[in-house]
């Protein structure tokens, strides 16, 4: 379902707000991946109740609907000789071993990279 997701580029948020007392069980183990390969966020409120936790949750919701966010991408990065990215860290989609992509992607997500050197250093020959 992720995958479909973000080939119609479409992102996921998830609110679980579950009140006290509730004999509900949400498996959130089940929809996370949907989540998180979506670039969408996942927010779970235990022993919900309305006084307490509202404000809460409407500025959650408040800042999904307002902050800058960004569609269909796909990132490729691409280095110098010698070297060479070996893994990217982050919620996102792997459609090729080099490239990634996102359905939508927020100011409060973040995407890092690993880049590794395949080449021997060579230390600089100082003048003196």
């Amino acid at each position: 379902m992720g995958t479909e997701c973000v080939q119609k580029r479409i992102a996921v948020d998830i609110f679980v707000a579950l009140s006290r007392g509730a004999n509900i069980q949400a498996d959130l183990a089940t929809i996370a991946p949907v989540v998180g390969l979506t670039g969408g966020d996942l927010h779970y409120f235990t022993d919900f109740d309305g006084a307490e936790h509202g404000e809460k949750l409407y500025y959650q919701m408040f800042r999904i609907v307002t902050r800058v966010t960004n569609t269909d991408i796909t990132m490729k990065l691409r280095v110098s000789s010698g070297l060479s990215v070996s893994d990217y860290i982050g919620s996102f989609m792997r459609s090729e071993a080099a490239d990634m992509a996102l359905a939508a992607l927020d100011s409060d997500k973040v995407i890092s990279c690993v880049i590794r050197n395949d080449t021997k250093l060579v230390p600089e020959k100082t003048g003196n």
